[in-house]
């Protein structure tokens, strides 16, 4: 629901089939697929792993390649076989370079893959050889910062972590990474640090961006869902620069520039954004925020940071400070 207040033309939700129901009864506004399977539906039906995953390759790697961002962990739960589906899903992204974003359950996934990585190993046939873009961006909360996610740890314990499980996500994709993944780590302060293979760059707080002062439920998911929008832009944008300027935008330093700005860019615009709508819903609902307060404030506090038509800078000192702030803003 955020990622379609954010702007989202069109937004799916893969899920179990027993959580559909309840999903598609939330708004029309959302397309529901149940293709997810868990391991008591491969204990049930006697249908192995292999062929669940053959299964919703054929009946789903054409849609995902499609998408134009990807959000993994919110409701995944941690069966292990559920997780062998978003791990599919994560590489047939990087096969199109798609932006993925990681929050929730998928970080406790990425923290455990080391010990189960035999179990949800899996092939990607004709799956073309490409690196990992600069728009793969894990969202972790304090407490998730302790699977490995801190953005402050100084001994390589992330790093390390998240390139283990890029290496076994690769399958048939490469194991060679072109470009390395992001972390926009919540709290008091949103911390957005780069990661790359044997250091980081960052970390970078993103300092006096005033939010809700109460943090409800919910608010993560809604962050990851206007990070996916964001980071689909900065990826639209790449591909028409690309198409505009190829000798330079193939250069591979100064594409991964390119990358790491623009990531940058988009975590700073979803930290932002999510923050001002909470902090109108916070104003208005006080101690009783939920986050459902926060989406219907998503509207207006995109339109006044992000203006759907910019004003004519021709016509800006017309404007008061406020309006001019908020101009300085959009540009």
């Amino acid at each position: 629901m955020a990622a379609c207040r954010a702007g989202a033309d069109l937004v799916h939700v893969f899920c179990h089939e027993e959580a559909a129901g309840a999903i598609k009864s939330y708004s029309p506004d959302v397309i529901v697929h149940a293709c997810l399977k868990d391991e008591r539906d491969a204990r049930e039906s006697g249908v192995s792993l292999e062929d669940l995953q053959d299964q919703f390759l054929k009946e789903n790697r054409e849609m995902i390649s499609r998408m134009d961002a990807i959000v993994i962990g919110p409701g995944l739960g941690r069966d292990s076989y559920t997780w062998s589906f978003a791990r599919l899903c994560f590489s047939i992204a990087r096969t199109v370079n798609a932006p993925v974003v990681f929050d929730a359950d998928a970080l406790f996934m990425i923290h455990a893959s080391e010990t189960l990585k035999p179990l949800v190993r899996f092939t990607m046939e004709k799956a073309p050889p490409v690196g990992v873009n600069g728009y793969v961006v894990f969202t972790p909360n304090v407490r998730e910062y302790t699977y490995g996610f801190d953005p402050n740890d100084t001994t390589g314990k992330t790093v390390d972590n998240v390139d283990a499980f890029l290496e076994s996500s690769d399958g048939h994709v490469g194991s060679c990474h072109t470009f390395y993944p992001s972390i926009l780590a919540k709290g008091a302060d949103d911390i957005y640090v780069h990661l790359v293979k044997g250091l980081k760059e960052g970390p970078t707080k993103f300092e006096n961006v005033p939010g809700s002062k109460k943090r409800c439920g919910g608010q993560g998911d809604i962050l990851s869902g206007v990070l996916a929008v964001f980071l689909a832009w900065s990826n639209d944008r790449y591909r028409g620069d690309l198409e505009r300027d190829p000798e330079t935008m193939t250069n591979d330093l100064k594409v991964e520039q390119y990358f790491r700005k623009s990531s940058k860019l988009a975590c700073f615009s979803a930290s932002k954004l999510t923050r001002e709508a909470a902090r109108r819903a916070y104003e208005k609902q006080k101690r009783s925020l939920q986050s459902s307060d926060i989406l219907l404030e998503l509207p207006n506090a995109l339109e006044d940071l992000f203006p759907s038509v910019l004003c004519d800078p021709a016509k800006e000192e017309e404007g008061d400070d406020d309006d001019k702030g908020q101009r300085e803003i959009a540009e």
